[in-house]
């Protein structure tokens, strides 16, 4: 969908939105911050992948896992809001990103 968009700095996703398909917005070097709505239940492998001003993000109360490489060589993400509902992280989920580095790459030790 936003692959490759290197233009794209934020994101305001509708409350209508349920799921973000794999490798949707991968490669977008200049995407800061992410807020899921609560609607967002599901995202697909590797979906924020390699974007590299990534610094926050706020997980969808919606949600029940982050799937495995969602977030990999974000290299500038240090902030991550998960909430309770998250019960399984995948694998890889937080590789190469100084959030992952602190919490396990997949985040096991939130």
């Amino acid at each position: 969908a936003f692959s490759n968009c290197t233009s794209l700095e934020m994101l305001d996703l509708p409350g209508t939105l349920t799921s973000i398909d794999s490798m949707a917005f991968e490669n977008c070097s200049n995407l800061k911050s992410i807020e899921f709505p609560d609607s967002i239940t599901s995202i697909d492998t590797s979906a924020f992948q390699n974007c590299s001003a990534l610094e926050r993000v706020v997980i969808s109360q919606g949600m029940t896992k982050i799937s495995s490489g969602l977030f990999m060589n974000c290299k500038n993400l240090s902030e991550v809001v998960i909430p309770d509902s998250i019960t399984s992280i995948g694998t890889n989920a937080f590789l190469n990103t100084p959030w992952g580095k602190t919490h396990g790459n997949s985040g096991e030790n939130r």
